[in-house]
């Protein structure tokens, strides 16, 4: 009988020798490898994440929809007001004043009531004073009125600054030369770039 076990063994076939293939990890890892208890885990750890985010953006929004909260500088704006709730008379007078109010009305935001009041006030006051002033005032006047510093690219707009600001007798010499010096050399690099380009 042991003779018969023996052939048994001796004739069952050897087993196939496969070559082992060396592959990289796949980046997003071997998920399907984890068991169901740390895939729950996963799971409840994105939910408790996405639950913390969600919170965040809440508090956000939150602090957004507060206009108490969101802009106290708005109520600096009620300083130019009379009692009568409308911009005072005098501000009409101070040129330089109404165009300072004017551009930072601009920075208003859908709701900022008295910002949109002001813009109103100083683009219709400074209208009518372009006409009574000097010339170069007009032009900064009607300048200001079309392009905001605001809504304008700062790089076009240092031109006609620097060029308002050197016929203010109260300019400083050498801010003005520096300034020049930063938009001639800036000119200059894109005109670089551009030649390099066009190559």
């Amino acid at each position: 009988m042991s003779s018969t076990q023996v052939s048994t063994a001796a004739t069952s076939p050897p087993k196939p020798i496969r070559p082992i293939a060396n592959f990289c990890p796949t980046i997003w890892g071997d998920q399907s490898l984890k068991d169901d208890s740390e895939t729950k885990l996963i799971l409840q750890l994105k939910k408790i994440e996405y639950e913390q985010l969600r919170r965040v953006f809440q508090c956000i929004f939150d602090f957004f929809d507060n206009k108490e909260l969101r802009f106290p500088m708005v109520n600096v704006f009620e300083k130019f007001k009379d009692v009568d709730r409308k911009f005072k008379s005098s501000l009409i007078n101070d040129v330089q004043g109404m165009l300072n109010l004017g551009e930072a009305a601009h920075f208003a935001i859908h709701g900022e009531d008295i910002l949109d009041e002001a813009l109103a006030f100083t683009a219709t006051q400074l209208k009518s004073v372009a006409s009574r002033v000097s010339t170069h005032l007009a032009e900064e006047i009607n300048h200001t009125l079309k392009f905001s510093i605001r809504k304008s690219v700062p790089r076009l707009e240092a031109r006609f600054i620097m060029s308002t600001y050197a016929r203010d007798d109260s300019h400083n010499k050498t801010l003005l030369k520096f300034a020049k010096l930063d938009y001639n050399i800036l000119q200059l690099r894109h005109r670089k770039q551009l030649s390099d380009i066009l190559k």
